[in-house]
């Protein structure tokens, strides 16, 4: 039986999934002059410029902003290069249709959120491995 008082308390695991859930998304344009043709189930990489991005963030994932669109970005974690106010990424992008697109010029491709990449984790697993006994050794005891 869970009592009022447990009930209250939010384990510190979800405020740190909600706390990741508030983060700011900045839209993503296409960085060409002209159109660009997409045919049938065809996947480009697109240059895109991302303005008013903070310059601390590092890594972004590209995301769908339209989830009616023909075409869908596919969710790629990029490193940062900023130039002064704006950010020039590439964003792969897939048409989903059986018929051709054309995405204006500037207009919102996607949008990018910021992301942490955790390194710690692969490396917690090669000292699990480092700290396991050989075979041999356990049955030399026997």
């Amino acid at each position: 039986m869970v009592s009022q008082n447990d009930s209250d308390v939010i384990p510190e695991e979800w405020n740190i999934a909600i706390a990741s859930l508030n983060v700011t998304s900045f839209a993503a344009k296409l960085l060409s002059k002209r159109p660009v043709k997409l045919g049938p189930y065809e996947t480009v990489s697109l240059k895109c410029v991302a303005r008013g991005v903070n310059h601390a963030i590092a890594n972004v994932v590209t995301e769908n902003h339209d989830p009616s669109a023909n075409y869908s970005v596919c969710p790629r974690v990029i490193k940062m290069q900023q130039h002064g106010n704006c950010c020039k990424i590439s964003v792969k992008v897939c048409n989903m249709t059986g018929k051709p697109i054309v995405l204006k010029p500037k207009s919102h491709v996607c949008q990018i959120s910021e992301v942490e990449v955790i390194d710690h984790l692969s490396s917690s697993f090669q000292n699990e491995s480092q700290q396991k006994t050989p075979v041999n050794e356990c049955t030399n005891d026997l």
